[in-house]
């Protein structure tokens, strides 16, 4: 069975685009196919301070594993990539970092698995590249259309798309 993915991946330590690209493919070589990728978008960190702003795209993949399966690939990529293990409680910076958005609108609550993503809503930085490439999807649990989500969001002027 193959399922319909939505990812977001965000980097601030680094060549944050550069680190996105190889992501891309990772996720295309251990994943699945990658069917629409967003633009680049710039914001700050959200949750802590850093002194590097975050680099974020949403990508929407096909995949034959489960949402399980996906999860541990998908740290197996950031470990690969660099990404070291949290040393405090909260948010850092980060070579890569790469969420399940959204898995076949499926939703589920595990202990290290929630979908979908459930602090998508609140981000503008997950709205804007999604809304981009995904303008009709709809938010699985709420119901509410992308439009209606980023049009809640308060932060929408501190995201820039790059060029």
């Amino acid at each position: 069975m193959v399922d319909l993915v939505i990812l977001g991946l965000g980097s601030n330590i680094g060549d944050s685009k550069l680190n996105i690209l190889k992501a891309y493919d990772q996720i295309e070589n251990d994943l699945g196919p990658i069917l629409a990728k967003s633009s680049f978008y710039q914001s700050p960190p959200w949750g802590f301070k850093a002194n590097q702003d975050f680099v974020n795209s949403v990508i929407f993949i096909q995949s034959s594993h489960s949402a399980e399966q996906l999860l541990k690939l998908i740290k197996i990529i950031e470990k690969n990539m660099g990404r070291s293990p949290k040393t405090a409680e909260g948010y850092e910076s980060r070579v890569i970092d790469i969420d399940i958005l959204d898995f076949s609108g499926v939703t589920l609550e595990r202990d290290n698995l929630i979908l979908p993503h459930p602090l998508m809503s609140e981000r503008a930085f997950v709205l804007r590249p999604l809304a981009e490439i995904l303008p009709n999807w709809i938010h699985p649990k709420s119901g509410l259309e992308i439009k209606e989500l980023t049009d809640k969001l308060t932060d929408l002027q501190n995201i820039v798309v790059l060029k």
